[in-house]
């Protein structure tokens, strides 16, 4: 289930009411994951990479991250800048979620090398196929 599939919300757009409303529909929905996709950005344009984010070290959100950042890496369009943990800065959509969660930055739009790729069609598709498998290769874990 998407939250969204563009820039337009019907709840109020501030950032708080926009993360709150996120988590509501996850857990009203009773998800078993939570993938919230971004860009990141910077002031400075030399930053660029991929990273994952999840609330706390050896946890499912962890597990799920993992799989995910090694997916998206995998297609070396940009730096890999690995896992992220919420005591690094504090994310509005793990605080109140029930279900497994995390954070995927594909980028950096700041960046003219990360911006071509994350708002191509060609680079939206292979980040959808790599969080794909990234899910899926997560949700196999569970069979052995």
């Amino acid at each position: 289930m998407y939250t969204r599939k563009n820039d337009t919300v019907s709840w109020p757009s501030n950032t708080k009411a926009d993360l709150k409303e996120r988590v509501k529909i996850s857990n009203e929905a009773k998800a078993d994951l939570f993938v919230s996709i971004h860009a990141n950005s910077n002031t400075n344009t030399s930053y660029k990479g991929v990273e994952a984010w999840c609330r706390a070290p050896n946890t499912e959100g962890e597990k799920l991250a993992r799989n995910i950042q090694k997916e998206l890496a995998n297609y070396n369009y940009t730096t890999d800048r690995g896992i992220k943990y919420e005591t690094e800065g504090s994310l509005a959509v793990f605080k109140l979620n029930n279900s497994t969660s995390t954070l995927v930055e594909l980028g950096f739009l700041s960046n003219s090398s990360d911006a071509e790729f994350i708002t191509s069609e060609s680079g939206q598709d292979k980040c959808a196929e790599a969080i794909e498998k990234g899910i899926l290769n997560y949700k196999a874990s569970y069979k052995k």
